[in-house]
This record gives structure tokens, sequence and C-alpha cells, in this order.
């Protein structure tokens, strides 16, 4: 997975948990295919990834199964989905992965760190 200079992320390889982002039914990319764009941040780990917008909205997918997808419920997301807020001031601006810990920390707009 990658991220070019214009904020395009595309993805590449195999992936059993949603990684990919293509489906549940894509585990295996041959070449790198287009996954979404108008990004500004990408954090990857082994097993999910977090991607924030040029809006400073969050998209996560991949595996959920201990929290770590910022959707505020154990899930699996085969595909890019959107985090809403109810609260604006917990919106994240910058986002950080640690695969070994399946966590991703979250730092909000107002520099406090959330999940």
């Amino acid at each position: 997975m990658g991220m070019d200079l214009n904020g395009g992320i595309s993805v590449w390889g195999s992936h059993n948990d949603g990684l990919l982002g293509l489906g549940y039914n894509v585990t295996h990319v041959e070449s790198p295919t287009f996954l979404i764009n108008n990004m500004k941040e990408l954090s990857i780990s082994d097993s999910h990834a977090v991607a924030i917008d040029l809006n400073g909205d969050i998209f996560s997918w991949g595996s959920g199964k201990y929290g770590e997808l910022c959707m505020d419920k154990l899930i699996y997301c085969p595909k890019p989905t959107k985090k809403i807020y109810e609260n604006q001031e917990n919106k994240i601006q910058s986002i950080h992965n640690n695969s070994n810990l399946n966590i991703t920390a979250n730092v909000n707009v107002n520099g406090k760190l959330i999940q």
C-alpha cells in the first residue's frame, strides 16, 4: 500500500482481513490498484490502515477486532469507511499505528490524544 504525492492511495499484494480495502472477496492484487484519493496522511499496520483526507475526515479499513479502526466498535471493514463524529472537537488531526500492539493513536484538533 502506498500514497502518491496527490493523495491517492493504491494497494497491492495479499491480505485476508480487508487490509487491501477492496472488499471481502479480493485477497490478492498483482499490481498497484487505486483505492481512494484526496488523502493527506496514511498510517498502515500489518492488519489495518487509517487515512485522513484533505477535509480532516478519517477513513479506516482492515481488521478492527481490537477497536483499532476508530469506529467505536469491534468490526472488520473490508473497504475504506469514514468515521462519523458526534462531537467535532474529537475530529482527528494526526494518526499513528502500532502493528505490534494492534492500536491506533489519534491526536484531535486540540492536540489531545484520543482513540
